[in-house]
């Protein structure tokens, strides 16, 4: 009888404990938010700009040149003298051959291994172990490139999101390196607009079929938010249709990947729903619908460009699902086609981004 009245009780207090639980997760994931707009804002005292999508910091004399190997490396690199990780960031561009070089990226030795706290959510189980690939530290907290839809690769110039995109565009031959936004390019205002949001950590372990962690092909063709939606399984909604993703790469496996897989979304997608890339290969940096993910209950945490952190929910106002975004010509301009959460990503739409 004891017994029987001890489990019950257990089995009445377990939600709570458990809510509890999720409660100082979500509070220590918000800290860690904060942490990195403290970061950004720093960046921009000494560099007086935010750092670019790709490419890293501007100090680095490799940026003068268009054949120096530059690529991957991203905000997130940029980031670590801001995040209590100086001796990284010394270790990372002192690296021979040079950091910008894909062959350190795929040698990582102890550079890019290990742990960094604040760029892991403690409600993201994957986000503190070590990846998958080269046991790379991941990474939970993602870069906005707005309500963009053509220019949503890591490589173009996006004019939407407060990440503008890796490279500016071409004029008389020559590739201008080093995109990056302030604060006086942020004419919506920076409380209005989303810097970071998060993305939960994918495992090849889980067959690479989750919604939250993964990501679905469709071919090279443009499709609309609501197609990229058909591709999850309609009989468990936390996973993709079978044969939907099928590659070796997930979200966040690395934190200096500056491409869409490791460090970049959109506010196009509701938040916690399908991400989908145009693509039929392997290919990591291609267009697509990159959405923010959380195992938060409801929605995601947000951090805005003034430094403040919002919880966003899952049902905020995503406007035109419908929309097609299929050539420079349809890029969004203009107010956000993706309702309210594609407000808060757009620096310049001058649109509403109340519900």
């Amino acid at each position: 009888m004891v017994i029987a009245i001890i489990g019950v009780l257990i089995a009445l207090l377990l939600p709570a404990v458990q809510a509890a639980r999720e409660a100082a997760r979500r509070m220590q994931c918000t800290n860690h938010l904060k942490q990195i707009g403290i970061a950004l804002h720093n960046y921009h005292d000494t560099h007086q700009a935010f750092p670019p999508c790709r490419l890293g910091p501007p100090q680095d004399p490799g940026y003068t040149s268009s054949t120096s190997g530059l690529g991957l490396f991203g905000h997130l690199v940029a980031l670590l003298p801001y995040v209590e990780q100086e001796p990284r960031y010394s270790a990372i561009v002192n690296t021979t051959p040079p950091w910008y070089n894909f062959a350190a990226f795929a040698a990582p030795a102890g550079n890019f291994t290990g742990s960094i706290p604040y760029y892991a959510c403690p409600s993201d189980p994957e986000a503190a172990k070590p990846s998958h690939s080269g046991r790379r530290v991941r990474n939970s907290y993602h870069g906005s490139l707005g309500d963009t839809t053509y220019y949503a690769r890591a490589a173009d110039k996006n004019i939407r999101g407060f990440f503008p995109g890796g490279r500016d565009a071409v004029a008389s031959g020559i590739v201008y390196y080093m995109s990056s936004n302030s604060f006086a390019s942020m004419t919506d205002g920076t409380s209005n607009i989303i810097a970071y949001s998060e993305s939960i950590v994918g495992t090849v372990a889980q067959n690479n079929e989750k919604v939250k962690g993964s990501f679905a092909y469709v071919d090279n063709t443009f499709r609309t938010p609501t197609y990229c939606l058909g591709r999850i399984d309609t009989n468990d909604r936390t996973m993709y249709k079978p044969g939907a993703a099928s590659h070796t790469y997930v979200r966040g496996w690395c934190f200096a990947d500056g491409c869409n897989i490791g460090s970049m979304f959109q506010t196009i997608m509701p938040p916690n729903t399908a991400t989908c890339e145009f693509s039929n290969t392997s290919r990591t940096s291609s267009r697509g619908y990159w959405t923010a993910t959380s195992n938060h209950p409801g929605g995601v945490n947000t951090l805005r460009a003034d430094g403040s952190v919002h919880f966003v929910s899952d049902t905020i106002n995503c406007g035109n699902q419908n929309y097609s975004g299929s050539s420079a010509s349809t890029e969004p301009s203009g107010n956000s086609p993706f309702g309210v959460w594609g407000a808060l990503g757009s620096i310049g739409g001058g649109e509403s981004t109340t519900p």
